[in-house]
């Protein structure tokens, strides 16, 4: 599977030439499972074109951030691929 901009390939820091798509938390998101983006426990993964926006501004006084500021950052990734064969962030 590939998940990227449309009409964009595998361009060095293309994002910083072009619009790339981009994927926001909400200012409430409380996600457990490391990223509101997860790819694990498979094979063949592309991430290709994309920003990934913690949405900081409105996450600061969080849930998510509380726990980050407790030491548990795990609420406070965007994205994660774990245990992922053949997989890529282009």
């Amino acid at each position: 599977m590939t998940l990227q901009t449309v009409g964009l390939g595998s361009l060095p820091s293309i994002c910083q030439i072009r619009p790339c798509a981009v994927i926001k938390a909400a200012g409430n998101s409380l996600i457990a499972g490391g990223g509101f983006l997860v790819v694990e426990n498979t094979v063949n993964v592309t991430l290709d074109s994309l920003v990934f926006d913690g949405n900081r501004a409105a996450r600061i006084n969080s849930a998510a951030a509380n726990h980050c500021r407790a030491g548990s950052n795990r609420y406070g990734f965007n994205s994660r691929m774990t245990n992922c064969r053949f997989c890529r962030e282009a």
